[in-house]
């Protein structure tokens, strides 16, 4: 969108600096610079009704006005994006265990030709680079192993997202988190784009409607929603995060075979971290009844 045409203006060069509320009216005052253009001197100050912390991992906004504080354990990703080449676009791969202990890899092909490869640890679960994981991870038999074609000009993304329980605590009077100061990245796999463009997409309608009749029902019904869809789910699958972070390559060995007897569909809602009460219910069930014949 040009939001020169709907009197906006997009600064995604800027950095925050603090928040500052005018108690005469309500409004906050937030405090930027461009440190490109200004070598880090000039200030720019907003005035705004409404802030929405999207700062990601740092809750940049919140932090500062002591609302929420920066998560104490997170997860910590670098990915090596190459061109398709002669790999499947139809494959994917996630690995675990020995090729990368203290945490785990994916390989995935994307809609426009390249391959993304990547590997993502816990910390402070454990004190490894995951650099030093995937240059490990590309220098052994595995690439080969797995049948990649990582050859050809790359580019190198790294990233960081929040590791811990869920808080369905979004809506802090005229302040709103969203995306990754939220949490909402799946526990299990940390797959959060596509979750935070449909809440993003739902607070952008919700504020909206707010701002138009000057009601904040519509934000507090999209924290209900939120909570709604994502809580349980969560739950579930952050009790699998902190034990998978702890595996051993035995207990991966171990884990796989019970994975393995899930179906296709059972296996996506785990790794979407989707846990529904029949799903629950049905795989508590094989594994008792997998446990019983191991016994018997």
């Amino acid at each position: 969108m040009d939001c020169s045409k709907i009197g906006s203006q997009a600064t995604p060069t800027h950095a925050f600096n603090k928040v500052l509320v005018d108690d005469k009216n309500g409004r906050w005052w937030l405090f930027i610079h461009d440190p490109v253009a200004s070598h880090g001197n000039d200030t720019d100050q907003i005035k705004s009704k409404y802030i929405i912390d999207g700062s990601g991992v740092r809750n940049a906004v919140l932090d500062n006005l002591g609302l929420k504080e920066k998560p104490n354990r997170t997860g910590v990703g670098i990915e090596y994006e190459y061109p398709i080449g002669t790999n499947k676009a139809d494959h994917a791969i996630l690995f675990v265990g020995s090729s990368v202990l203290s945490g785990y890899g994916w390989v995935f092909p994307t809609a426009d030709g390249k391959l993304r490869v990547g590997v993502g640890v816990i910390h402070p679960d454990t004190d490894v680079s995951p650099k030093k994981l995937m240059l490990d991870f590309l220098a052994s038999d595995d690439v080969q192993r797995f049948g990649l074609d990582l050859s050809g000009e790359y580019e190198v993304n790294a990233g960081t997202l929040p590791s811990v329980s869920y808080d369905p605590e979004l809506v802090f009077g005229n302040v709103i988190r969203v995306g990754d100061s939220a949490n909402f990245a799946t526990p299990t796999v940390g797959e959060g784009i596509r979750i935070c463009m449909d809440h993003g997409e739902a607070l952008g309608r919700a504020l909206g409607e707010t701002i138009r009749t000057n009601d904040p029902a519509p934000l507090k019904r999209y924290e209900a929603d939120c909570k709604k869809t994502l809580a349980r789910n969560y739950h579930f699958g952050f009790l699998a995060n902190k034990r998978f972070s702890l595996y051993s390559s035995k207990d991966w060995d171990k884990s796989i075979r019970r994975i393995s007897h899930l179906s296709e569909s059972e296996l996506v809602a785990l790794l979407r971290s989707e846990f529904t009460a029949k799903m629950i219910l049905k795989a508590t069930y094989k594994m008792l009844k997998q446990k019983l014949l191991r016994s018997s």
